[in-house]
């Protein structure tokens, strides 16, 4: 293997291992062939793709995307490029609104979340700046025209975001990090100053007088400032009488507190660190129910020496569970765990460096139990205003609030818990309306200070598995993250916060297709997230006649009593079935406030006839609530209804 063609040959995915593959140059002494593409900058991208259908890009399209990327990139700057996708994520946009006539009509929209990685080799001996310029431009270029072109991306609407997020030179640059045993005990920090100073106060004076210091005043400042002198006294003076403008040879431990009037001329001032900077920043920085989301750590070495070992420590609030921690040079998080993030990594001189940690919000419907271990109970999560957390099991717990076990302190029972005097009902009949409790004899009530409730989730159980959920977001609330960075004696963190929006729209799961006997079912889930009850006043279907005829479109909603909305024959058309009979019994079906409900369209195989079925046809249906559509989409294959089954 000493081209591409072999690698290719040998290898077809090679591209996805960036320049983590080990060649024969960096295995022996005596060794020549090296991985193309590799030795030169490196730049990353943050790039969204928008989507009709949620979904991840598969290998077929990343692999074309790439391919693509390369022969731009290569063809511009006349050199070998490598191209890497990874850590995908699926996001979901807000809802496309369209006028219709007299109707408004919205589309639901997702966008696929992924960073490109883009290495050249070397154009010559070394690498510079101008290196490094030339490729983020190609490569912006290269990526945008991409990511607009909807034949490489299926659902794709053409719509895209291109953000770069790190640029370096580096000999030997890696796409994925590397795992280290533990972190190092001790760090080292340069005592040589930074060519970009900090704007940030340092925690200990410095150690050495400065080598030209700036005039000081005889008189005290009637203001004394908290940042400690350069060259502090030896012992502090309320009025100094006379103060030598030569540096001391042995400067005092202890801060002055009549500072100079003027900054010091030293390269190293003790108020400006020049060793790191860290940032924290939530995306998006708003939020609803089930959406994904990450939360980005962004450490960066102003110093051109390497100052030693780095730790990253931080806890994520419950209601975010983290789904994937993805870092980039060198950082190791395979110490983190559940909520606990831990990562460490040799700091890279004046480089910045990303860790980005995924996360689902409120993500804690489940027909399988969480924290009732099939024990026949409730599961759920509540979160107070106050800001405490409340997870469990209501058969006999265990119960948590913030993390900690308080079962022994609460009264649990296979349909409430009670916490401080106050019984919740588990049974989902009551909504917590506005965040009170709606039932006599539970809680909480107005004037339960702190105790008002922001969200829940219900997930029920009996011995043979699942019965139902119920959950909501009812208000919005803010989370916070705070991160902090440890490198020798040096102790930086950061924080940014997180709003969790409740979601007011109806929201539809994926349509399930089934097959009993004689008789196919599209059944398909919905909520209204609002706290006010809405009417279904129009239904339209779109169905080929794949399914023989449509006789029955039944609704089931609050308790799960089912009443029929549609009775007749339907074989293949897109109709308004309400503008054709009207509902049965002539009223408008009531979706209620933070309810769920359940629509189902029955059709009789026996009446499937084969020439009846219309070709390249979108099977879907519309419900119109109070004048707003939504339009559901409904998908099986042909062979799950052969005559054979």
């Amino acid at each position: 293997v000493d081209d591409d063609t072999d690698m290719d040959h040998v290898l077809p995915n090679n591209q996805i291992f960036g320049c983590d593959l080990l060649s024969e140059w960096d295995l022996y002494k005596t060794g020549n062939e090296k991985i193309s593409g590799c030795g030169g900058s490196m730049i990353s991208f943050d790039l969204s793709v928008n989507l009709n259908q949620p979904r991840y890009l598969t290998g077929k399209e990343q692999k074309n995307a790439c391919s693509e990327a390369i022969q731009q990139v290569s063809n511009v700057l006349n050199r070998t490029t490598r191209c890497t996708i990874t850590d995908q994520n699926i996001i979901k946009l807000e809802p496309n609104r369209r006028k219709q006539r007299d109707r408004t009509l919205m589309d639901s929209s997702f966008a696929v979340n992924f960073i490109t990685t883009m290495v050249t080799r070397l154009p010559g001996p070394a690498s510079d700046n101008t290196d490094v310029t030339d490729l983020v431009t190609a490569a912006e270029e290269a990526l945008t025209n991409i990511t607009a072109d909807t034949s490489l991306f299926k659902n794709s609407t053409g719509e895209a975001t291109v953000i770069k997020i790190t640029e370096a030179p580096s000999q030997f640059p890696s796409i994925l990090f590397s795992i280290s045993p533990g972190p190092s005990i001790s760090s080292s920090i340069s005592s040589e100053p930074s060519p970009k100073p900090s704007t940030v106060p340092s925690t200990t004076p410095s150690s050495s007088p400065s080598s030209s210091p700036s005039s000081i005043s005889s008189e005290p400042s009637p203001k004394p400032s908290t940042v400690p002198s350069i060259t502090p006294s030896s012992s502090p003076s309320s009025s100094p009488s006379s103060i030598s403008s030569e540096p001391s040879p042995k400067p005092s431990t202890v801060p002055s507190i009549t500072p100079s009037s003027s900054p010091s001329s030293s390269p190293n001032p003790t108020n400006t660190p020049n060793t790191l900077s860290l940032e924290t920043s939530f995306n998006p920085s708003e939020i609803l129910q089930g959406n994904v989301g990450s939360i980005i750590y962004k450490v960066t070495t102003h110093q051109a020496e390497n100052i030693g070992h780095m730790s990253i420590t931080s806890t994520l609030d419950e209601i975010l569970q983290i789904t994937n921690i993805a870092s980039s040079d060198g950082w190791d998080c395979s110490a983190s765990n559940d909520q606990f993030i831990d990562c460490s990594a040799s700091s890279l001189p004046e480089k910045s460096t990303l860790i980005t940690v995924h996360f689902s919000a409120l993500s804690f419907e489940s027909t399988y139990p969480i924290s009732c271990d099939n024990k026949g109970g409730s599961d759920f999560f509540i979160k107070f205003e106050n800001g405490s957390f409340l997870r469990g099991c209501s058969n006999g717990g265990p119960v948590y609030l913030d993390g900690t076990d308080i079962t022994e302190f609460v009264s649990t029972k296979r349909n409430s818990v009670t916490l401080n005097g106050i019984s919740l009902d588990l049974t989902c009949e009551d909504r917590f309306p506005d965040g009170w409790s709606e039932l006599d004899g539970y809680g909480p009530k107005q004037g339960d200070e702190g105790m008002k409730i922001h969200f829940f989730q219900i997930n029920r159980f009996n011995q043979r598995g699942f019965i139902k959920s119920c959950g909501n977001t009812i208000s919005s609330f803010t989370v916070d993250n705070t991160v902090t960075l440890s490198a020798d004696s040096n102790s930086l963190s950061s924080s940014d916060t997180l709003k969790v929006n409740p979601d007011s729209e109806i929201k539809f799961t994926e349509s399930d297709f089934f097959i009993r006997g004689k008789t196919a079912s599209i059944k398909t889930n919905f909520l209204n997230n609002d706290s006010a009850s809405k009417t279904i006043s129009g239904l339209w279907v779109c169905f080929d006649g794949s399914l023989g005829l449509l006789n029955n479109v039944n609704l089931k909603c609050r308790d799960w009593d089912m009443i029929n909305l549609w009775t007749g024959v339907f074989i293949n058309n897109c109709e308004e079935l309400s503008a054709k009979s009207g509902w049965t019994g002539g009223t408008e079906p009531t979706i209620y406030a933070n309810s769920g409900c359940e629509i189902e369209f029955l059709f009789d195989l026996k009446k499937r006839d084969p020439s009846n079925v219309i070709l390249d046809f979108k099977n879907s249906f519309s419900l119109d609530v109070e004048g707003v559509i939504y339009d559901v989409p409904c998908n099986w294959e042909s062979e799950d209804f052969t005559q054979e089954n």
